[in-house]
């Protein structure tokens, strides 16, 4: 069944349409691929570009609609790179189940213009 799912990556809440973004090659390789490796692949991606998720919100959804895929109870996942072009073994990595309340708290607060890194880490990275 598909959905509209809200993931939260770094400070950015993005709705995520399963139905148009899990294209049939990301369907066909997820269940072969370990978690490890889409780990992986999300280091270099914010290695490349650490503001990825407002930079780029067609790449960072693509990149969280695997992750959420792979593994459905992961709704929020954080990746600091200390600068751009770093290598992507540089690049940190939490992972969160977020209770839907919050989520949706925080979708409403960043639809307001009021969700920032301050508010996200408050909330959800500084207590993971």
């Amino acid at each position: 069944m598909w959905a509209i799912v809200l993931f939260l990556l770094n400070d950015v809440v993005l709705d995520l349409d399963l139905k148009t973004l899990a294209s049939p090659t990301i369907l066909a390789c997820l269940p072969k691929a370990p978690l490890s490796r889409l780990i992986g692949l999300s280091c270099e991606a914010f290695a490349r570009e650490p503001a990825l998720a407002r930079a780029s919100p067609l790449k960072a959804s693509r990149l969280a609609v695997m992750l959420a895929l792979k593994q459905p109870e992961i709704n929020g996942a954080c990746f600091s790179a200390p600068a751009a072009g770093c290598p992507p073994e540089s690049v940190s990595h939490r992972f969160a189940s977020i209770a839907a309340e919050m989520i949706f708290d925080l979708k409403g607060l960043q639809d307001q213009g009021r969700l920032g890194p301050g508010v996200v880490d408050s909330h959800i990275w500084s207590l993971i």
